[in-house]
């Protein structure tokens, strides 16, 4: 992952301006010399904070952008992305950074990602620093699921649980994730749940 940049600081602050989410894509995209725009996620922060700092910051660049469809990201699409840039994981996080779809996360779901991508191993070729920066613009291209009560338990496991409720409190109207099978029974919510292929053909004209 490359980190160095010949960029005067105009030209970054330019590239910064015509980008919705500049983090999100040079973490991905492998070019990190995008303006410290978006505070770095500690677990001392709540989402509340970091959603409405980074959020106030979009809105004045891009404007207010109405979305339909709102979708959940399972894990393990997070960690899919990060450690393939061929593959559909990365493509989807690629087309939530032009603001193609908008995701929802919770302040647990994000404690969910924050976990496992720190775990040894699980994303060996980020610093947790460049975890903490792709955190960051998750969240700023996301809406906050504030959860008023718990669904749980519905599923099997209570990880998944985790992203159900999300789904729930948000009205997204899909769960994308690698693990179909994880929720059963799921549509009758009215939330599709696809694989990260099957979600890119969705959102192919």
């Amino acid at each position: 992952m490359g980190c160095g940049s010949d960029e005067t600081s105009g030209s970054r602050t330019s590239r910064w301006r015509r980008t919705a989410a500049p983090l999100l894509r040079s973490t991905l995209g492998g070019d990190l010399g995008a303006p410290r725009a978006l505070r770095r996620y500690s677990r001392r922060r709540s989402l509340t904070s970091v959603v409405r700092q980074t959020k106030s910051v979009l809105i004045a660049m891009v404007g207010p952008i109405l979305l339909s469809v709102i979708v959940v990201l399972d894990t393990n699409v997070l960690v899919s992305a990060l450690r393939s840039r061929l593959g559909a994981s990365n493509a989807v996080m690629c087309r939530l950074a032009r603001r193609e779809f908008e995701a929802a996360v919770s302040t647990a779901l994000l404690l969910e990602y924050d976990e496992v991508l720190h775990r040894p191993g699980i994303v060996p070729d980020y610093r947790n620093d460049e975890i903490a920066a792709f955190l960051d613009s998750v969240c700023a291209v996301s809406r906050e699921a504030y959860i008023y009560f718990a669904w749980r338990p519905i599923l099997p496991d209570p990880g998944d649980d985790l992203v159900l409720e999300c789904a729930l409190a948000s009205g997204a109207t899909h769960i994308v994730t690698h693990n179909l099978r994880d929720f059963p029974e799921v549509d009758r919510f009215g939330i599709s749940v696809v694989a990260p292929n099957q979600f890119l053909r969705f959102l192919s004209p």
